[in-house]
């Protein structure tokens, strides 16, 4: 089995898989990421004794990736819409201030 072949036989189980980890819209671009990396370090569907099951472990690591990202985005928006809270009420404050 080629390449081609191993994405038009897998790709959909291969976006349900992700589905189970990151949300829908970032389970195909998990899947894709994937595969592009398998294909990009020259990984033979033909070579590997399992290729499915190494194919799936990239899928998850994506995933996790992707998860890990989220997380990480979240926190400093968070930490980013706290400083800017602080600032604007410094400022709302000093300009009261100034009315006074």
């Amino acid at each position: 089995m080629n390449y081609t072949e191993f994405y038009r036989t897998n790709y959909q189980n291969m976006v349900a898989y992700a589905r189970t980890f990151v949300p829908a819209d970032c389970a195909e671009d998990a899947v894709q990421d994937a595969l592009l990396s398998l294909l990009e370090h020259g990984d033979d569907p033909d070579d590997c004794r399992n290729f499915m099951a190494y194919a799936m472990q990239t899928v998850r690591n994506r995933c996790f990736d992707i998860w890990r990202k989220k997380q990480y985005m979240k926190k400093h928006e968070v930490a980013l819409t706290q400083e800017e809270l602080i600032r604007t009420c410094s400022v709302v404050n000093n300009n009261a201030l100034r009315w006074m």
